[in-house]
C-alpha cells in the first residue's frame, strides 16, 4: 500500500478573500503558492471573526432583582428562625414563597413584631424614677442647669 491513495487529489477549492488587501489565491501561479495563500487567508479570517467586536454596544450587566417581603412575612420568617434556626427557616420560606430566601436575609431582618426582653440594669428608684425624670425636664425648661448633684438632690 502506498501513501498516495490516502492523499487527496484534484483541484483545490479557492475562495476569494473576504478581507480587503489580502492576495487572491486564484491568481497564484503554482500549486504550493495557492495552498499557502489560501491557508493564510483562512487563518486571518478566523482570527478576525474571533476578535471582531459585536455590532451592538456592550451594556453593563444589570444586577438581579431584590426580593421584597412585607413586614408580616418578615415577622413570620424571623419568628420561625428564632424557634427553628436560620438554615431551616431559609429552606422553608424559599419553598413557601417560591423564591430564594437567603440565610443572610433571614439573619439580618429586624423584627418589630416580636417583643424584646428588657436590657440593662433595673432602675434604683423603682416607681419614683418617672417622677424624677419629669422634675428634671421641668427644671431644664425653666432654665436650670442639670448636673449629678442636682439629680441626687432631687431623688
Amino acid at each position: 500500500m502506498s501513501l498516495q491513495q490516502w492523499l487527496k487529489s484534484g483541484s483545490i477549492k479557492v475562495k476569494a478573500p473576504a478581507t480587503p488587501g489580502l492576495p487572491d489565491p486564484s491568481q497564484c501561479s503554482t500549486q504550493p503558492d495557492v495552498l499557502v495563500t489560501q491557508a493564510a487567508k483562512d487563518g486571518i479570517d478566523t482570527m478576525k471573526s474571533a476578535t471582531s467586536l459585536p455590532t451592538t454596544p456592550t451594556r453593563k450587566r444589570k444586577r438581579g432583582d431584590y426580593n421584597y417581603y412585607d413586614d408580616e412575612t418578615r415577622a413570620k420568617i424571623a419568628r420561625y428562625s428564632v424557634e427553628n434556626g436560620v438554615a431551616r427557616a431559609a429552606r422553608k420560606f424559599s419553598s413557601d414563597l417560591s423564591k430564594k430566601v437567603s440565610e443572610t436575609s433571614v439573619r439580618g431582618g429586624d423584627i418589630e413584631v416580636l417583643s424584646r426582653s428588657p436590657r440593662g440594669n433595673p432602675v434604683l428608684l423603682g416607681n419614683l424614677d418617672n417622677e424624677v425624670q419629669q422634675w428634671i425636664l421641668n427644671f431644664r425648661k425653666n432654665g436650670g442647669v442639670i448636673n449629678s448633684r442636682i439629680v441626687m438632690a432631687a431623688a
